[in-house]
């Protein structure tokens, strides 16, 4: 043997080391196994020190869309009003703002409230029972100067609670235009003018309309007219009370 190969053989790293006394028996059982049996044997289980080996990285995937916690919305938070979002709404008051808020308030606070409509003026609806009531209390409401005009509507059936029953009947509805301040003195009229025992009046707001009849409307029940009116029903009942003492 030269002198390189005797250098090579003794080195450190090249010299043959033992085997492991598990992987060792393993190897001795097997040719023994075989030729006993002649079937193949399972392996003995492997050293203690590859139990400890690491183990591969777990993957996971990112959650589905629908699995994602919910998440705070500004476009909620400002219809719902905060925290409480649209939920949360519904048991706070509703505010209006803009043009709306004077009809909103006046609809709902009545129409004897004052300032209830924005235009001053209101319809007020009367039902008589038939059509010579109902152009006799048109007239008298125009003469006195508590509406500026008087729609008789023919053809009304009305169903309604009196009595402990249910009545059905047919009537005429009379839509009268005045101002608002003058609701009360003419409901104190229809209501010592109507055959009914409890005549029916409600006023609504007007929002608005042509601007030279809502003008006209006021003019002919402005308090002046009304004052004036009232004068000429007083005299005329004077002049009627004297004429009768005189023929009696």
């Amino acid at each position: 043997m030269t002198p390189l190969w005797r250098g090579i053989l003794a080195a450190p790293a090249l010299r043959r080391t033992p085997l492991p006394a598990a992987t060792a028996a393993a190897a001795a059982a097997c040719p023994a196994a075989i030729a006993a049996g002649g079937t193949r044997q399972p392996w003995p289980a492997a050293p203690a020190a590859a139990a400890t080996a690491p183990t591969a990285p777990k993957f996971s995937l990112p959650r589905a869309r629908w699995q994602q916690p919910p998440r705070s919305s500004p476009a909620l938070g400002r219809l719902g009003g905060g925290a409480g979002g649209v939920l949360g709404s519904a048991s706070r008051p509703r505010t209006v703002s803009g043009p709306g808020a004077v009809a909103a308030t006046s609809m709902s606070s009545g129409a004897d409230a004052p300032g209830s409509s924005p235009s001053g003026t209101i319809v007020v609806y009367v039902t008589v029972p038939s059509a010579k009531v109902g152009d006799a209390l048109a007239s008298k409401i125009v003469e006195a100067r508590l509406a500026a005009c008087v729609n008789i509507l023919p053809g009304v059936t009305s169903v309604y609670w009196w009595d402990g029953k249910v009545n059905k009947d047919p009537e005429l509805l009379l839509i009268i235009k005045t101002r608002a301040e003058l609701l009360p003195q003419l409901t104190d009229f229809v209501r010592a003018n109507h055959p009914y025992d409890e005549p029916e009046v409600v006023a609504l707001p007007i929002l608005g309309g042509s601007p030279t009849y809502l003008q006209w409307l006021k003019d002919n029940t402005a308090p002046a007219a009304v004052a004036a009116a009232a004068a000429a029903a007083a005299a005329g009942a004077a002049d009627e009370g004297g004429a009768g003492k005189a023929g009696s």
